[in-house]
C-alpha cells in the first residue's frame, strides 16, 4: 500500500479493505500478502469510512466529490470492486467529515460534519436524513452505544488542539443537548470517541495517551 491509509475493515482472516487519501481502496484476499488498488475517484478523493453489513456487501463514505455532490460507494463482492452508490444530502459550502465522525450500529449509520450536521441512515445507506447538532461547529468525534444513545465531541474548528464540547442524544441523533463539559477543562485533547455497546459509559481517547471516561452521560469525566 503506497497511499496514506485512512480507515480499515477486516472482513475475515483473509479478506480486508483499506481506505486511503488518494481515491483508492486497497483490497486483499490472502491475508495481506498481496493487495490490489481499487479506484474510487467517481465517489470521493478521500475514503473516511468502510463498513460491511455481511461478508460481501459494504459501503464507503468519504469527502464530498469535486463535482459538488456527496456520494457513497458500494460493493457486493467483499471489496474487489466498488461502484458509486446513493447520493447523500447536498453538502453545505466547505462541509466535509472525517474518519472519527462516522459510526455504524448495525443497519444504522451516522456522519458528523464540519458544519454541525448529523447525516443519518437507518437502512444501510439507502436513504439519508439530516439533523443539527445544535451548533454550526464541527463534529469531530461521534459514538453510539445503541441506536438511540450517543455522544459527539464538537469544536469550533476540526483540529485536535481546539477545546471539545460534549453533546449527547437519546433519540438516535435527531436532537442533541450540550452537557456543559469541555475537555480543555482537564487539559486533554480527544482524538477518538467510543461508547461500549448497550453501556452507559462513554470513553474518549486523547492525544496525550489518556483515556477519559464518563458514567453519567458525559456530564463529568
Amino acid at each position: 500500500i503506497t497511499d496514506v491509509p485512512t480507515c480499515v475493515w477486516g472482513n475475515s482472516t483473509q479478506i480486508a479493505n483499506v481506505g486511503t487519501s488518494n481515491s483508492r481502496v486497497y483490497h486483499t484476499g490472502n491475508g495481506g500478502t498481496n493487495w490490489s488498488a481499487v479506484p474510487v475517484s467517481t465517489v470521493t478523493s478521500v475514503v473516511y469510512n468502510i463498513n460491511f453489513f455481511d461478508s460481501n456487501n459494504g459501503i464507503i463514505i468519504g469527502a464530498p466529490h469535486s463535482s459538488g455532490s456527496w456520494f457513497t460507494g458500494t460493493t457486493t463482492n467483499a471489496g474487489t470492486a466498488w461502484a458509486k452508490g446513493i447520493t447523500l444530502p447536498t453538502p453545505l459550502s466547505g462541509e466535509t467529515t472525517q474518519s472519527s465522525a462516522i459510526v455504524w450500529n448495525g443497519d444504522v449509520g451516522w456522519i458528523g460534519t464540519t458544519k454541525g450536521r448529523i447525516i443519518k441512515t437507518t437502512d444501510k445507506g439507502q436513504t439519508w436524513n439530516t439533523f443539527s447538532i445544535g451548533s454550526s461547529d464541527a463534529v469531530t468525534q461521534l459514538a453510539f452505544s445503541t441506536t438511540k444513545n450517543g455522544f459527539a465531541l464538537v469544536r469550533t474548528s476540526p483540529t485536535i488542539s481546539v477545546a471539545a464540547k460534549v453533546y449527547t442524544t437519546t433519540d438516535g441523533g435527531e436532537t442533541w443537548a450540550a452537557t456543559g463539559y469541555q475537555f480543555n477543562q482537564a487539559g486533554v485533547h480527544p482524538v477518538y470517541a467510543y461508547a461500549p455497546v448497550n453501556s452507559l459509559q462513554l470513553l474518549a481517547v486523547c492525544s496525550g495517551s489518556q483515556v477519559m471516561a464518563s458514567v453519567d452521560n458525559g456530564k463529568t469525566w
